[in-house]
């Protein structure tokens, strides 16, 4: 009697493997696409956080944090002497104990800063992923933060802040337009299509907001105004 073969032929296999190729190319990318929204919704809340961790700050206090310079208002201690950052630790962080957890200070998708050429995360080398204005307004941005040291502006009282629905609080570290949209060290949360970062706002929403493509470092002394897009 002849024996029926149960093996794969060749062809059989190459068709097997061609399939799965195909299925794993109309499947890989709405895999990363759904891990990138996953990542930019964590960044997202992190926001949101940072902004009632300075609602709360401001209640107590009435007027915004004094730091020690940009990074500074939150997060852990950084390994980089770029901001100092390496000589403040969580206690020293004026926003911590609002926070409910040093990892709020954290984006998944924190690539560096091509401002003082950092290619590893920022929370690793300032300790902290996010920025808030400080010591002077730029970029359209009001400052809310006042540095230790007594250079530039004073502290910022809340009655200053005369309207917060467009007033940035805080966002991504890369947002201002001083960073070259085309290195990836300022593409947190997409791929270079457009100036896009996770920005909280003063009346507390927070959302994935798209910059202007004409914003640019010619409004890099640009004082913040409430009449404008954000201030």
């Amino acid at each position: 009697m002849k024996r029926i073969s149960k093996a794969f032929t060749l062809i059989e296999l190459l068709v097997v493997i061609a399939v799965i190729a195909i299925l794993a190319a109309l499947i890989l990318p709405s895999l990363v696409k759904a891990k990138d929204q996953a990542a930019r919704i964590q960044c997202l809340n992190n926001v949101r956080q940072i902004g009632m961790a300075t609602h709360l700050y401001t209640d107590d206090f009435n007027v915004y944090p004094v730091v020690g310079d940009w990074p500074l208002f939150g997060g852990q201690l950084g390994t980089s002497s770029s901001y100092s950052a390496n000589l403040y630790d969580f206690s020293k962080r004026p926003l911590n104990r609002y926070a409910p957890s040093v990892n709020t200070f954290s984006c998944p998708r924190d690539k560096g800063d091509t401002l003082t050429d950092t290619s590893i995360p920022l929370f690793e080398a300032y300790g902290n992923s996010y920025v808030m204005q400080t010591g002077e307004d730029s970029f359209n941005i009001k400052y809310i933060l006042s540095l230790s040291s007594g250079a530039y502006g004073p502290p910022v009282r809340v009655s200053a802040i005369t309207r917060t629905d467009n007033k940035i609080i805080s966002g991504d570290w890369p947002m201002h337009p001083n960073r070259p949209l085309a290195d990836k060290r300022t593409q947190w949360h997409n791929h270079g299509e457009k100036r896009a970062f996770n920005v909280v706002f003063a009346d507390g929403h927070a959302v994935y907001y798209t910059f202007p493509a004409t914003w640019g470092t010619e409004s890099q002394w640009t004082p913040g105004d409430p009449s404008y897009t954000w201030w």
